[in-house]
């Protein structure tokens, strides 16, 4: 997929944060991440900075897939409850869920995706740097 400069989706990620969604052997989860960039257009590649002890950073290591939806407007509670405890301790999917949020499966890569996100995208791991404490 290539995102064209100046097109629909290179705008989204002027300000949104990211809804990482993850499968692996920490189970469904996901995390909110304002270190979301869209740090090249063609091909695209989204990069997203995760403290390496996160659930899901141990989940994408394992998976080498995971979900990017950026929040819309009306998702900040839902970047808010998914930023404010660990995918170690608390089943977040489950409690999203139970709220009305509602996920699909990406067709390619069976990634998560958040439905009403100002974008998705079912991603595959190309990389981990680790240029400070997040990677």
């Amino acid at each position: 997929m290539d995102f064209k400069w100046s097109s629909e989706y290179h705008q989204k990620f002027i300000t949104n944060v990211g809804l990482i969604t993850s499968d692996g052997p920490n189970g469904p989860n996901i995390m909110a991440a304002e270190w979301t960039y869209l740090t090249s257009y063609s091909p695209a590649i989204i990069t997203v900075s995760i403290g390496p002890s996160k659930a899901t950073a141990e989940n994408i290591t394992k998976s080498k897939t995971f979900g990017v939806s950026l929040a819309s407007e009306k998702q900040n509670w839902v970047a808010s409850l998914a930023g404010g405890s660990s995918g170690h301790t608390i089943d977040k999917l489950s409690a999203l869920k139970e709220l009305g949020v509602v996920f699909t499966k990406g067709k390619e890569l069976g990634a998560l995706l958040v439905e009403g996100s100002a974008l998705q995208a079912a991603c595959k791991l190309i990389e981990i740097g680790k240029p400070g404490e997040h990677s």
